[in-house]
């Protein structure tokens, strides 16, 4: 009888347990960041090492600081507790690429939040692109955690460039992600739109050092062209292309 009992009790906590980590998915999925965070952390204690807890856990707390940031308050605390959720994933389960993808978009979040508080973006951008090639080496085949990257080297050369440095090799970089994934997946125009971002900004950078951009002009009107071809009725796409022949 009282191996009976305590059998019932567990299974009680489980089922409990299920039921507030339901809930907490529900929550998420609300936009109730806070309350998902307290439902998950009463599963936590019957679950300590479940991975999907940790990983909305992980989620909950990016979405909850970014509520904070979009509310004018300081994100940044609470994009750290994201951080460390999802560094703690990754020394478990190294080769969860979608955690690791998520890592790198707080580290992201995380530049933006330094800037608002009068800080240097670049280390945390530098911590995302970490971030992105170990989700890139653990899944290679995704297309979009590349495409994440090299907007992320745009960013960092957006700011190298504000600080007088030289952007081009992080331009460069950029460049080589997303020649592979417009290679692979020319149909899908996001990717090929973040290109020509990329593009400009590498035209002016080679203006500004001395060098020819000719090539990249080349490539960024042969890029727009491609977008009103493929999308002829996008008012963005012409007017780009009416900008560029009248240089």
């Amino acid at each position: 009888r009282l191996l009976s009992a305590v059998a019932e009790v567990a299974s009680m906590r489980v089922f409990r347990a299920q039921l507030r980590y339901a809930r907490g998915r529900v929550r998420l999925l609300m936009g109730r960041f806070d309350d998902g965070l307290v439902d998950f952390a009463e599963v936590g204690k019957a679950w300590p090492r479940h991975h999907d807890l940790r990983f909305y856990t992980g989620v909950l707390r990016f979405g909850a600081a970014l509520d904070t940031g979009r509310a004018g308050g300081d994100s940044f605390p609470g994009l750290n507790e994201a951080a460390l959720e999802f560094l703690e994933i990754a020394e478990t389960w190294p080769l969860d690429a979608d955690s690791l993808n998520i890592l790198a978009m707080v580290y992201g979040s995380r530049a933006v939040a330094a800037e608002k508080r009068g800080e240097d973006a670049r280390p945390h951008l530098a911590e995302a692109i970490r971030a992105y090639d170990r989700a890139v080496t653990a899944n290679p085949a995704r297309g979009d955690y590349k495409g994440n990257r090299a907007g992320t080297w745009l960013e960092l050369a957006r700011r190298m460039q504000a600080k007088g440095e030289d952007p081009r090799d992080a331009l460069q970089r950029a460049l080589l992600d997303l020649d592979g994934i417009v290679a692979g997946e020319p149909h899908y125009l996001p990717f090929r739109e973040l290109r020509v971002s990329v593009l400009i900004a590498s035209v002016q950078a080679e203006a500004a050092a001395g060098a020819n951009p000719q090539a990249s002009s080349d490539k960024l009107l042969a890029d727009v062209d491609e977008l009103v071809r493929r999308a002829p009725d996008e008012p963005r796409y012409r007017e780009w292309q009416t900008r560029l022949r009248k240089r």
